[in-house]
């Protein structure tokens, strides 16, 4: 199946749905992506992760985090200090919340918690810039009543999401940045990976006016790549959003911090509106 095809339409146009039709979109006006570079081209990198609740009945949520060399560079420098003053060899908000994998030495779930608060503190100061993108997955499985509705978002809310981020992502950059790009980074654990190569290569073929803003995407480790376990811990916190139109109290206040640019849900008017443009509703 031409997953970018099922994602993008039939015509090849993708349609940013989530600001008209979405119920939900948190949007900050305080990131720090910063201005266009003067010069030489500048390569921002963008490292995407996945977080969904324990039953994959609420929200699959995709964290996007965009940052420079040099605040990638800062921000592994202190992460790692972090994790071997802990003892723990790699992050994963799975692990650290459930005390398994590396921080099963830390029965203290308050320990861990705090653990994770303070790598949290550091991408605040490091100024990267995160996104995320959240499928309603109650409207999803509403909306995907037949097989070809399903096929139409490639059988999993994945892709819909990732491709939203992807795009969001590269709108930022054209906005903010005009003239530099972005190299996207993912787990190489992702389930889906495979096939959101082939839908990075598609999406730009589809959309010329955000090609030029998409240079490469490649997976990594994420045991070992820092960027990667930011991602997963921003992605777990953009699922704490949910999929209501107010958000939680204490985390209302990420938006206005710089460091979350923005948390936009797409629920039944945003799938449907997808599925108008293959030609499915």
């Amino acid at each position: 199946m031409n997953l970018a095809v099922a994602l993008t339409g039939a015509s090849g146009a993708f349609k940013w749905v989530l600001g008209a039709s979405s119920a939900v979109s948190h949007v900050s006006t305080q990131h720090d992506l910063g201005g266009p570079t003067k010069g030489s081209m500048a390569v921002l990198s963008c490292y995407m992760d996945e977080s969904v609740d324990g039953e994959s009945k609420i929200a699959y949520s995709i964290g996007a985090v965009i940052g420079t060399k040099e605040k990638w560079d800062w921000l592994e420098r202190q992460w790692c200090t972090v994790l071997k003053r802990e003892g723990v060899a790699y992050f994963s908000n799975k692990d650290c919340t459930g005390g398994v994998g590396p921080f099963s030495r830390i029965p203290e779930i308050g320990k861990r918690l705090a653990i994770r608060e303070e790598l949290f503190e550091l991408c605040k100061v490091s100024r990267v810039t995160a996104l995320g993108i959240t499928i309603d997955l109650a409207d999803y499985q509403s909306v995907v009543d037949t097989p070809a509705k399903k096929q139409a978002f490639g059988g999993t809310p994945h892709y819909h999401a990732a491709t939203l981020a992807m795009i969001r992502c590269a709108q930022l950059i054209k906005e903010n940045r005009p003239g530099d790009v972005l190299a996207i980074g993912f787990d190489e654990d992702e389930a889906y990976g495979a096939d959101l190569l082939r839908v990075f290569k598609e999406l730009k073929e589809r959309n010329p006016e955000i090609a030029p803003c998409l240079a490469t995407i490649a997976a990594f480790d994420d045991n070992t790549t820092i960027s990667i376990q930011a991602a997963d811990l921003f992605a777990a916190v953009i699922r704490r959003f949910g999929v209501s139109a107010t958000p939680p109290p204490e985390l209302a206040p990420l938006l206005g911090k710089g460091v979350l640019a923005e948390v936009r849900v797409c629920g039944k008017p945003c799938l449907e509106d997808h599925l108008k443009s293959v030609g499915l509703l």
